[in-house]
């Protein structure tokens, strides 16, 4: 699948998502961006069995329903049946992972995508009362320094960016009068700093004021 189905999916995806709800449920959704990271895009692998895992996934987080997977532990090589309450979905380093509060071993439990072998929705409801996703990758990636990245994009420029802005973080998207209002999570400001400079003429940097300061600083190295 390529990048661009990938995204479509994914699009389609939160769409049917929607669409299944229920009057009371359509405020959750409006948070859902909150329950998905995006550390670095590839190519989602499919489960053997074929189903879509993200669209059942994402339906469980919104209806905050209980997920019974048929799980391949790798580091015991055999095939697992866990009962899971989710919590979010990030992905990176090519795979999709499901952070999700295990019921068998009581804790939360990092479940790769390319080892659900059989996904199926429950009827029995949980509490939110678990982390948030951005705490549980905070403790996961103590090391690392995720630095939210916001700016705004003339709509000519965004249409352009296609699916590099995935490799830079990309979280959401929202539209406004002169564009759209982009939020990325990034651990790399220099990074995102020369990405940026691909197309500043057709943005603007909304935060954070490092990531101003470090573009100011590469213009002023320029030699023309």
């Amino acid at each position: 699948m390529t990048d661009a189905a990938n995204s479509n999916h994914f699009q389609s995806a939160m769409f049917k998502v929607k669409a299944v709800l229920k009057s009371a449920e359509k405020d959750f959704i409006t948070h859902i961006d909150e329950r998905i990271e995006v550390l670095k895009s590839e190519r989602p692998p499919s489960i053997n069995s074929g189903v879509q895992p993200i669209q059942i996934i994402l339906k469980a987080i919104a209806g905050k329903r209980v997920l019974n997977l048929h799980y391949f532990a790798y580091y015991r090589q055999e095939q697992t049946q866990r009962s899971v309450e989710p919590i979010g979905v990030f992905y990176q380093d090519n795979y999709w992972h499901l952070i999700a509060w295990c019921k068998t071993r009581l804790d939360y439990r990092d479940f790769r995508f390319d080892r659900i072998t059989g996904l199926t929705l429950s009827n029995e409801h949980f509490a939110d009362k678990h982390l948030s996703l951005k705490t549980y990758l905070d403790n996961m990636y103590r090391n690392k320094n995720f630095i939210d990245v916001k700016i705004e994009v003339e709509l000519f420029a965004a249409t352009h960016l296609g699916e590099q802005k995935y490799y830079h973080g990309f979280v959401s998207e929202t539209v406004v009068d002169n564009g759209l209002e982009m939020n990325f999570l990034t651990t790399s400001l220099e990074g995102f700093a020369r990405w940026f400079l691909m197309f500043a003429d057709y943005a603007k940097i909304i935060q954070p004021v490092e990531l101003k300061d470090r573009i100011r600083e590469i213009i002023q190295k320029i030699v023309l």
